[in-house]
């Protein structure tokens, strides 16, 4: 259960998208919070539903974003590394560190940014394991829900 939280943490950090209008700044720093409803699979036998809170910060280029998060429920650090590919689509890789127990997790994944007015929200997939033994495989699909605020612009 704790690697499945792990992994719901690890999944909400998608920083500059908030940011999507039709001219962006080349570079951001954005600083705030995600939320993240979820559904997620482990070895393919349990099944759990969940919503995780993060705080984050992280650069946002053209072509790709990096940021750090800490997630409140799994007591957490991540650290995400995403590439744009296409228009509002992206892949991403995670490593993330329980800070209350050994191990992490790592990931990769793919996501499509929706923008509706002022409101952004990305569906994702991806796929992830506990990078101390990788012992597990966990299977996720949900909606990264960014509330982030860009502090810096260029």
């Amino acid at each position: 259960m704790k690697k499945v939280i792990v992994l719901i943490v690890i999944l909400i950090t998608v920083i500059g998208t908030s940011n999507a209008q039709e001219k962006e700044p080349t570079k951001t720093f954005d600083v705030g919070f995600l939320l993240l409803p979820m559904a997620s699979s482990v070895n393919g036998s349990t099944f759990s539903i969940n919503t995780a809170l993060a705080t984050t910060a992280g650069f946002s280029f053209q072509k790709s974003y990096h940021s750090v998060f800490y997630s409140w429920e799994a007591n957490s650090l991540s650290m995400i590394n995403g590439w744009k590919f296409a228009k509002n689509q992206d892949c991403y890789v995670i490593f993330g560190k329980s800070l209350s127990a050994n191990g992490g997790y790592c990931s990769i994944g793919w996501e499509y940014c929706i923008v509706n007015g002022g409101f952004v929200s990305l569906p994702f997939v991806e796929l992830g394991t506990d990078w101390s033994s990788f012992s597990s495989s966990i299977v996720s699909v949900g909606v990264l829900i960014p509330i982030t605020k860009s502090v810096w612009k260029k």
